[in-house]
């Protein structure tokens, strides 16, 4: 087994499992593989692969971290602040009182409104039955005053003979 760089032989091993990410080959996945038979020298591998792979894993995980930051940043925009919410919960609470007093207004107006109405319909009653009493006082009277001069007139006609 040929030694690498200047670095003594090392025994063999019964195999070395290489993970790669996808995003090393342009893949959203992560693939390995096992050097079955070969010895540990053989599959290590140099700085400069070890360099790559550390860059892009770096790079990997600061663009992750850019793409979890843009998340929060929008979810967080969604969010509205404590002062703003304060004064918007105060506004709301005056016109709530607002509307609570205008309610309160309107039932004393709508209940004076009710007893005018009642008074008006007493009135209305009294005032029909003061025409019906007038009508029939104005109707019976008459007719008695006429009833009994008839009665008078047959009386005196019947008694005079």
């Amino acid at each position: 087994m040929p030694a690498l760089r200047g670095s003594p032989q090392r025994p063999r091993s019964a195999g070395i499992v290489l993970c790669t990410t996808g995003a090393d080959q342009g893949r959203g996945d992560r693939s390995c593989r096992r050097s079955e038979g070969r010895g540990v020298a053989e599959s290590e591998p140099t700085l400069g692969e070890l360099g790559r792979l550390i860059e892009r894993e770096i790079k990997g995980i600061r663009d992750g971290i850019r793409d979890d930051l843009a998340l929060m940043r929008t979810e967080l925009a969604k969010f509205v602040l404590a002062e703003v919410y304060a004064s918007e919960r105060a506004a709301m609470e005056r016109r709530m009182e607002a509307l609570e007093r205008t309610a309160h207004e309107a039932e004393q107006r709508l209940s004076l409104l009710k007893e005018a109405f009642d008074a008006a319909q007493l009135a209305a009653e009294r005032r029909a039955a003061t025409e019906r009493r007038d009508r029939l006082y104005n109707l019976v009277l008459p007719a008695l005053g006429m009833l009994l001069s008839a009665v008078l007139a047959v009386w005196a006609v019947l008694y005079r003979r």
